[in-house]
């Protein structure tokens, strides 16, 4: 993945997908700008560079890769039956029954 951060909470998803999972490249964006006039020109050098990088079939771009097929592979068995998200989302809906059965209401509209 090329990371392009230009606003507020941006910049840290680009700090996990770089930096943690390992799984991409930024082009260079370095500072919040809250208008588009005053955000930094990022070259079509530097951005071309950071592609070549993930597109890469040798070293970095071939790790990376592997490494978001490996996070892709986990991310579904989280969301399968049996899996972690998959268990939390049921233990909240069968708290959130137990509540309404005993007068704590919801209201879903």
């Amino acid at each position: 993945m090329v990371t392009w951060p230009q606003y507020v909470d941006q910049f840290y998803n680009e700090k996990l997908v770089v930096e943690v999972l390992g799984v991409g490249v930024g082009v260079g964006a370095e500072e919040y700008a809250p208008s588009v006039e005053t955000h930094r020109v990022i070259a079509g050098e530097a951005i071309a560079e950071s592609i070549r990088k993930v597109m890469g079939e040798e070293g970095d771009g071939a790790a990376m890769r592997k490494k978001a097929k490996e996070l892709g592979v986990m991310a579904r068995g989280a969301v399968e039956k049996g899996g972690s998200s998959y268990d939390d989302v049921g233990q909240l809906m069968e708290e959130l029954i137990a509540r309404q059965s005993v007068g704590w209401r919801i209201r879903l509209d």
